[in-house]
């Protein structure tokens, strides 16, 4: 008997190390908002296949820029825009996106600390101003959240008040740790991640009319070394069962409301200022110009660089992307200005089809 235990135990530990020699271990770059996650979903794919997956986790912006320049890794988890941009690069294997889904802003407490109505935008803007402080991780990092909510505050009315009281987390592990020692009282993160952490209560998410949805996807990179095992970690996670753990985690299927509004059907002829509304909306203040340019290429748009120069006679030179589109009656220009890459805010100009230079 002993002798066989002994066998079956040989034989195990020998199949394990073949696993292990026969395995890749794919490194993935991802937004941290995943993460809770695939804590629970990747054991059973490395279970399954023999691969070890690693994850690097931080904020989308970094990720898509590591990407951009061509760091090494096997797969990378970034906005849908950012996804598109870097397609477009070649920095990701065409038709290797799997679009995850999308995750909405929320607001958190302490644990057992009282909450405060923010069920609508007014009641939300009379929280904001009577909360003591607030925080959110930092928007010259990428993080998405801290980035909407520098205009949100803006387009509410309140930067100025808010900006006294926020806490900008360098840290990502101090957005949760600070609220719950009572350091700051309100703080703010994607929803996926504040229901997994038991220190924190979520408040609610955002009111709708202001929510802020990161539309997550996945890709293999061109630099990876282990570009089949990657593609078998995204074949794993197109699955149903995947895809429901994914919901039960915070995220919403992407049909819902769109994380990227589809800016080609956008009437320009009747409302050009509706289209800036709902390009803003879509990318803040703040973030990768590649990702506006990305955006608006994808709805119909054509766009080449300019530097230094004038988009028109009341805005100074500066550097921008201009990008154009016909409609039947009309031809448009968007002017997506940018510093040091980082976009800044958007102008669009309309004229007639006969007046459209040539």
């Amino acid at each position: 008997m002993l002798s066989i235990r002994v066998a079956l135990a040989t034989t195990g530990f020998a199949l394990s190390l073949q696993l292990a020699a026969s395995g890749a271990e794919i490194k993935v770059l991802a937004g941290s908002a995943i993460q809770p996650a695939m804590n629970e979903i990747i054991p059973g794919f490395e279970t399954r296949t023999g691969h070890r997956v690693v994850f690097d986790y931080g904020t989308v912006g970094g990720m898509a820029q590591r990407a951009l320049r061509g760091e090494r890794a096997d797969a990378v988890v970034v906005s849908g825009p950012q996804m598109g941009a870097l397609e477009k690069e070649g920095k990701v294997l065409a038709g290797t996106r799997l679009d995850l889904g999308k995750i909405g802003v929320g607001a958190f407490v302490r644990k057992g600390a009282p909450k405060p109505d923010i069920a609508s935008v007014e009641s939300f803007k009379r929280a904001m101003l009577a909360a003591k402080s607030v925080g959110y991780n930092d928007p010259a990092a990428g993080a998405p959240v801290g980035i909407y909510l520098l205009d949100l505050f803006e387009r509410l009315g309140i930067a100025n008040q808010m900006n006294a009281k926020t806490t900008v987390f360098k840290q990502r592990s101090d957005r949760f740790e600070a609220v719950a020692r009572g350091d700051v009282e309100i703080g703010f993160n994607q929803i996926s991640e504040i229901t997994a952490q038991p220190t924190v209560d979520l408040i609610a998410p955002l009111p709708e009319s202001i929510q802020n949805y990161t539309t997550l996807a996945v890709g293999v990179l061109s630099s990876g070394e282990h570009q089949d095992a990657a593609k078998e970690l995204i074949a794993f996670l197109s699955t149903p069962e995947v895809t429901a753990h994914f919901m039960r985690s915070g995220f919403q299927a992407i049909g819902d409301v769109s994380a990227a509004p589809d800016l080609r059907n956008e009437p320009l002829d009747r409302d050009p200022g509706k289209f800036l509304e709902r390009l803003l909306r879509a990318v803040p203040r703040g973030s990768a110009v590649q990702d506006a340019r990305a955006l608006v290429e994808e709805r119909g748009f054509s766009c080449s660089a300019r530097e230094n120069a004038k988009f028109s006679r009341e805005i100074p030179p500066a550097d921008f992307f201009l990008c154009t589109r016909d409609t039947e009656k009309e031809y448009f220009e968007v002017a997506l200005f940018h510093k040091d890459h980082s976009f800044q805010r958007a102008a669009l100009s309309s004229r007639p089809q006969w007046l459209k230079p040539q």
